[in-house]
């Protein structure tokens, strides 16, 4: 049976049961009595009166006993003072004894009891202690004369114990030391006079470098500390500085470099006199280096790289999904573990769309030339399967600081854009088919045209589906345009627009009208730090805008931006520059354009990763109004790139478990509960980043009512 059972005793007539106990003969029963005693103390009960029976108990051989019997004294000798002289006996007796752990148990008793009336009896026992032969007994001695000087600073000095003390600081014992410098420092703070009462010498510097080596971490401290407060009695004694060796040189000089950026008006002199040292008395040829390279710094520029503001360090392991962190470990000494990115994503050409892309373009022989003078955009289709890197969301800072700060100048002609999706209202007599065969090798290369792999069917169809007649499949779901810049904060330019996915890549949709009197020119774009790090892929390409005229822009965006925590999550401010003026306004990201295609999870990784999510990570919405079956709904989903992993039936309940991967790397499951005939459902979400729960609602909402 554990201790804890002398905590659990309420029984009447305790104190006497217990002062018959501390008289029994038997060792045993005075022990038990004794932890009695002191559970009792512990929680709150009065057993003052049964003092003197457990002091008659300190007279033992059992060290746990004796223990107790301490505490108990240590709790209740300042309540009663004329019964704790009873123990002084003891204590005398106790630092004589040949244990050692007993005379370091009984000298830091005395200690820690603090009546005036005993003190001076603890004169002679101490002063026995500081000169035991056991280091363990000195230092537990040391620490003893700190509280007794609390207690008695009179009585410490008329007593000498301050001279031991210097004396123990050439102890061989490097404990012992160091508990001898924290006991002088402590004394040194507490000097009435404000004076330090123990000064320390070169000599005494030169025994505590000798211990510090050899102490543990807080002896060090102590010493360190000690040393710190030391300041050279006179200039013989401080210029020592062509004495020391190369790196205490170096570091010299650093010194007096910082301390004069610091307080350049007081330490002009010192400066100039250590540089001159430096430069012209050393022999050693890193020493001048470095002091010819302070000599021709600007003090203003080296005090914005040795005072500036040390960067914000984070931890990024918590945002790393646990799959990509398993991937990681395995890759620890590539570079995939410094990006955060897995191997394949270092190595082109491994998709197999681009493979089957190639094989199309090659049916298209004749039409050689013209590819040769086109230049086509980069690829950024949705066959890309890495993942990328997961960024720290920084605290916001000043917004409109940043948005004036931008470089919003004159820019540089932009590279193609690519083309917006074709539709079928194409002149078939227009280009002929030089049009059409124009349009099947840019798709082809684009990665939007025709699948021959037998995925899924393209998104749009253009001039081919007009003749063919193929039906138009349908795409991911694009809110409406919102009125970004009205006419009377945009000087007459008005802004709509809208967000959108497509193929992979993320557009801003925008419409442009011109409600002035004079032609607009010469625009620019720029976003301000977001959450997502969502910035122009390209510069803005727009031709001038005249007075009256509308036109519809798509603005390719990517994720490398800079990035910075927004409240509300989503939300992103733009500058747009013309001739005219710079205008600002915020906008709200639908958060499904950044749900990247690669967002599936195998069946028993979703279903671990689940179950590592806590239960805190889990929030509950209910969506109302849900159009369509529990097919189309998944459906829907998947066209928005929120993928269905399993499916099941629960009790006349259709279950859809579902897993959506943001663009910065952050993983979301769901479990969405369907009841057949009924118009709600209740999605539930799991999530590392739970915050972006919310946003993730709003998606599910507006997918299902669309």
């Amino acid at each position: 049976m554990t201790d804890s059972k002398y905590f659990t005793t309420t029984k009447k007539g305790e104190i006497f049961e217990l002062k018959s106990e501390l008289n029994n003969d038997k060792k045993e029963k005075k022990k038990e009595a004794v932890k009695k005693v002191i559970a009792s103390m512990t929680v709150g009960k009065d057993v003052s009166a049964l003092f003197p029976d457990v002091v008659n108990c300190m007279q033992t051989d059992n060290l746990e006993l004796k223990k107790l019997v301490y505490l108990y004294l240590m709790n209740y000798a300042k309540s009663q003072p004329d019964m704790a002289i009873m123990a002084v006996n003891t204590f005398v007796k106790d630092c004589e004894d040949p244990n050692p752990l007993i005379r370091a148990l009984a000298v830091r008793t005395m200690g820690c009891i603090r009546v005036d009336k005993i003190t001076e009896y603890l004169c002679e026992p101490l002063r026995k202690c500081l000169k035991d032969e056991d280091p363990y007994v000195r230092k537990t001695a040391a620490v003893c004369v700190a509280k007794l000087y609390d207690i008695s600073s009179g009585l410490v000095e008329d007593q000498g114990f301050l001279e031991q003390l210097k004396e123990l600081l050439s102890d061989s014992n490097p404990m012992v030391v160091a508990n001898a410098v924290a006991a002088l420092s402590e004394i040194n703070e507490s000097s009435p006079t404000g004076q330090p009462l123990v000064e320390l010498s070169t000599t005494t510097i030169n025994k505590l470098l000798t211990a510090l080596n050899e102490c543990t971490e807080w002896g060090q401290v102590f010493i360190l500390d000690s040393l710190s407060n030391y300041t050279p009695r006179d200039e013989r004694e401080a210029q020592s500085f062509a004495d020391e060796n190369a790196q205490v040189q170096l570091q010299l000089l650093t010194a007096v470099v910082k301390l004069f950026l610091k307080r350049p008006q007081h330490t002009q002199g010192l400066v100039q006199h250590v540089l001159s040292l430096a430069t012209q008395d050393s022999d050693n040829p890193d020493l001048r280096d470095r002091g010819f390279i302070y000599w021709r710094t600007d003090p203003a520029a080296a005090k914005e790289v040795v005072l500036a503001d040390k960067p914000l360090i984070s931890e990024e392991t918590d945002l790393l999904e646990p799959t990509l962190l398993d991937e990681l470990i395995c890759h620890i000494s590539s570079l995939a573990s410094v990006y955060h990115k897995p191997p394949t994503a270092f190595v082109e050409g491994r998709s197999a769309g681009g493979f089957f892309a190639l094989r199309k373009l090659g049916t298209f022989a004749r039409v050689a030339d013209f590819m040769r003078s086109k230049t086509l955009p980069v690829r950024q289709g949705s066959d890309e399967t890495v993942a990328p890197e997961a960024t720290v969301i920084p605290n916001q800072e000043s917004l409109i600081g940043d948005l004036l700060s931008m470089d919003l100048g004159g820019t540089a002609a932009p590279p193609p854009v690519p083309a917006a999706a074709p539709t079928s209202n194409v002149d078939l007599l227009g280009g002929g088919l030089d049009v059409l065969v124009k349009g099947m090798i840019e798709g082809f290369y684009l990665g939007t045209g025709p699948d021959i792999t037998g995925g899924a069917a393209p998104s749009t169809t253009g001039l081919l589906g007009d003749i063919f007649g193929i039906t138009t499949t349908p795409t991911m779901y694009t809110p409406p345009k919102a009125l970004w810049l009205p006419a009377d904060k945009g000087k007459g330019l008005v802004i709509q627009g809208t967000f959108a996915r497509r193929s992979g890549q993320i557009y801003m949709e925008l419409n442009l009208t011109n409600k002035a009197m004079q032609a607009m020119v010469g625009f620019a774009i720029q976003f301000n730090k977001n959450s997502f790090g969502l910035s122009p892929s390209v510069p803005m390409n727009v031709s001038a805008l005249q007075p009256g005229q509308s036109l519809e822009y798509s603005l390719p965006l990517g994720t490398t931006g800079p990035v910075q925590r927004m409240e509300p999550l989503t939300t992103l401010q733009v500058a747009i520059k013309n001739n005219v003026d710079v205008f600002y306004y915020a906008c709200q990201i639908p958060i499904q354009i950044l749900f990247i295609e690669d967002g599936t999870l195998d069946k028993r990784v979703f279903l671990t990763t689940w179950r590592d999510i806590p239960s805190a990570n889990e929030v509950q919405y209910t969506l109302n109004d849900i159009k369509g079956t529990t097919d189309s709904i998944s459906n829907k989903m998947t066209l928005n790139n929120i993928f269905t992993i399993a499916k099941r039936n629960v009790e006349g309940q259709d279950m859809l478990y579902q897993s959506l991967k943001l663009t910065n790397n952050i993983w979301v499951l769901l479990e969405l509960k369907l009841t057949p005939g009924l118009t709600y459902a209740t999605l539930s979400l799991k999530s590392r980043s739970v915050e972006v729960a919310p946003y993730v609602f709003q998606a599910y909402d507006m997918i299902c009512k669309n």
